[in-house]
């Protein structure tokens, strides 16, 4: 009687350790998508204490391109381009190393607008204060 009962008892602990090794898998880590992959193109800039609208006259770059692998590409006014890499510091920091001098900055995203505050050392940034960007469909 003690040995069948033993006998159940390890066949019942058998039976969930092999169901709860089998439910567990090979998890699965999920990463958040990265919300600033794709190109963007500037649309208004923050100077001396005002937003002015990008015209033919702008100096700056037109464009920011994030890649999934960390990289960025630029493109000024004059159709050349200059590239480095950038890292989401958290969810409103974002560090660019474009070479001599990395640029912290904070960031937003609403829909499919985006806002760089303190981006002035990129290259052709001309010490602006502040982008706005449209996401590039």
């Amino acid at each position: 009687m003690k040995v069948a009962r033993w006998f159940i008892i390890s066949i019942v602990l058998c039976s969930i350790v092999l169901f709860s090794l089998s439910c567990a898998g090979n998890p699965t880590v999920i990463k958040p998508k990265n919300p600033l992959i794709g190109r963007w193109e500037v649309f208004s800039y923050f100077w001396d204490g005002t937003w002015y609208p990008v015209t033919e006259a702008w100096e700056g770059f037109t464009t920011l391109e994030f890649l999934e692998d960390g990289t960025f590409i630029g493109s000024p006014h004059n159709g050349e381009t200059f590239a480095g890499s950038y890292r989401i510091i958290n969810q409103n920091r974002i560090e660019f190393k474009t070479g001599p001098v990395d640029t912290v900055a904070e960031f937003s995203i609403s829909g499919d607008e985006l806002t760089i505050q303190g981006g002035g050392n990129l290259p052709y940034g001309l010490l602006v204060k502040a982008y706005k960007l449209r996401k590039v469909k």
